[in-house]
This record gives C-alpha cells, sequence and structure tokens, in this order.
C-alpha cells in the first residue's frame, strides 16, 4: 500500500467536505433571507434543492474515508513497524438532522486532518507530503547489503543495479522508500549505486567533489534521515580524489573562488582530523563525517540517539571494493 498516494487522496477528499459544508451553510443563509427561520420544515423552492444534492455528496465522501480507514488499521495489523505508530483522532463529523443540516461542527482548519500515522520516533519528517516509509532497515543490516552489493560489483556480477521493468517504474513513480543516505564524490568513477549493486529507489544520494559536507549535501542528508527514515548514512571518498589533492597541493589563488571555498572545507577538515596511520582519503572521509554531525542538529540528534549510524568509506578504484572504516 502507497501511504503517499493515500493521504493525498484523503486530504483532497476532505476539502471537498469542507468545501461541501461551507456552501450548505450559505445556502441555510439563503433559505433564511428568502423564507425565513420558520420555514426550514417546508419543501425548499426547485433552487434550493441542490443542497440535499451536494450533502449527498458529503456522505458519500465520508463513506470513502471511512472504507479506506477500515483498511488502514487492516494493513497495519501486517505491519509490525506501524503498530507502534499513534492514530490522530479526527475532528466529529458533523450531525445531519432530517433535511441535513449541520450541526455547526467543522473541522479545525483547512488543512485536513493531518496524516494518517504519527511516527513514534522523535525523528521530525520533513517536507510536504511524505508519509511513512515501510519499516526501516537497521543500521547493521542496510551496512551488510552495501557490503554484499559492492562484493557483486567488484567480482563483475552486478544484478540489481538494471533498468527497472515498466511495473517497478509504476511502483517508483508513486514514492521512494531508500534504506541507506550515501554522500560521495562527484568522480564520474565512483557511480553510487553502481559501486553497491542497487537499483532505483534503494539510496538516496548526495554528491559533491571530495564528498565535502557542504550546507546543500548536509540538508539534503537531514531530508534522507529526517524525511525518509533513513537509518544508516555513509560518506563515500575513493582513492585519487582530486579534492582531497587540491587540498593537499593547491597553490593559493590557483583556484577559482566557488572551488576554493569546497577544497577549504577538507582541507580544514584534514587538518583538524589526525593521521594515526590513515591516508588522506580516509581522513577526509571521517572529517566530513563529523562535519555532518556538527552542523547539524537533526543527523546529530539521531545518531546520539541510536536511530543513526555514520560511518566513513573509501572505494579503491582499482579493485572496485569498498573499504568501510571500522571493519
Amino acid at each position: 500500500m502507497n501511504y503517499d498516494r493515500m493521504r493525498q487522496e484523503e486530504q483532497a477528499l476532505w476539502r471537498e467536505i469542507q468545501s461541501l459544508m461551507r456552501r450548505a451553510d450559505e445556502v441555510d443563509a439563503e433559505e433564511d433571507e428568502l423564507y425565513g427561520p420558520d420555514s426550514r420544515g417546508d419543501e425548499l423552492p426547485e433552487d434550493l434543492r441542490c443542497r440535499q444534492d451536494r450533502l449527498a455528496k458529503i456522505r458519500e465522501a465520508k463513506a470513502r474515508l471511512e472504507a479506506r480507514q477500515k483498511s488502514e488499521n487492516s494493513d497495519a495489523g501486517n505491519h509490525p513497524g506501524l503498530q507502534s505508530e499513534v492514530r490522530r483522532e479526527r475532528p466529529a463529523r458533523t450531525g445531519l438532522g432530517p433535511r441535513c443540516r449541520p450541526t455547526g461542527r467543522r473541522p479545525p482548519s483547512d488543512s485536513g486532518p493531518g496524516p494518517l500515522w504519527r511516527p513514534a520516533a522523535p525523528t521530525p519528517r520533513l517536507g510536504s507530503g511524505s508519509a511513512p516509509p515501510p519499516p526501516m532497515l537497521e543500521p547493521a543490516e542496510a551496512l551488510d547489503r552495501l557490503r554484499q552489493g559492492n562484493a557483486r560489483f567488484a567480482a563483475g556480477e552486478v544484478r540489481a543495479c538494471r533498468p527497472p521493468t515498466p511495473e517497478e517504474r509504476a511502483e517508483l513513480a508513486r514514492g521512494q522508500s531508500p534504506w541507506a543516505v550515501v554522500l560521495g564524490c562527484s568522480d564520474s568513477r565512483v557511480p553510487v549505486e553502481l559501486v553497491f549493486d542497487q537499483g532505483p529507489g534503494s539510496l538516496f544520494v548526495v554528491r559533491v567533489a571530495g564528498n565535502a559536507a557542504t550546507p546543500g549535501a548536509v540538508g539534503s542528508a537531514e531530508f534522507g534521515v529526517g524525511s525518509l527514515g533513513c537509518r544508516l548514512l555513509v560518506v563515500l571518498g575513493h582513492e585519487g580524489c582530486g579534492a582531497v589533492r587540491a587540498a593537499l597541493e593547491a597553490e593559493p589563488g590557483s583556484l577559482t573562488p566557488h572551488l576554493e571555498d569546497l577544497v577549504e572545507g577538507v582541507r580544514q577538515g584534514l587538518r583538524r582530523e589526525p593521521e594515526g596511520g590513515a591516508g588522506p582519503v580516509l581522513r577526509n572521509a571521517r572529517a566530513q563525517a563529523a562535519q555532518l554531525l556538527e552542523q547539524s542538529a537533526l543527523l546529530r540528534e539521531a545518531s546520539e540517539a541510536g536511530r543513526l549510524r555514520v560511518v566513513a568509506a573509501v572505494k579503491d578504484l582499482e579493485s572496485g571494493r569498498v573499504a568501510f572504516d571500522g571493519g
């Protein structure tokens, strides 16, 4: 079931109900003005009979909402990850008299009834229209999938990173549920999905030269974790990285202003990250991972609460293998 699409349909129905009920009140006012408040038990002229037709649409829309809610409750029993989530109470529906007259109770706002499910975890959800993804992979399981996919890539046995079928494209068009965020380098030799043998919809990929934690990269990572619910964030460097080499060797004034800003971020990270036997590429990946947590309260809080694991990694261009920091 695609909860994003379901929620959009429900909100559209909710807005329709509100619009119809506002119109019903307007018709009541017209009736009072033309025939007086004591005439409401009498037959209405033909030009006001449309009110009953409009309110019949309210009943139809309400029945559709109730049927959908019944279906959701059934699905929640089949998804352990959804059982802990709390249903948001609906505003009380209007009481309808013999002529479908509203009692005056209204939904609290025009923004609709809100998400179908509220996540139990305190990680904020970002972006409009986002719906909870299926139960997210634990960090260890997600990391294991990346390791297995990279082993296939290095052995020349890629099978998941392929064009999607028409059915898969249709499913992807309805929403995304990636299970890991990867901040990688823009280098053309490090195509992230291919390196980990993952198809469309599996990874939320951010690429910038030097896998640097620029403001755009930090914001993108926040979206992947806060809105999409990913619990693993990998900072992927690679041997022969030009940004790292520029940070170590570039002469002052030899770079364009924008490139100098980017390289300076890499340079500062290398200064702060102790060598400890590690090469500059791994040190940079570690430094950028630390920068993500320092610059983002959302990522930092998720990491401290155990909802997010951040891992540095380095790809060897010749073998194709990725070495994850810490084994």
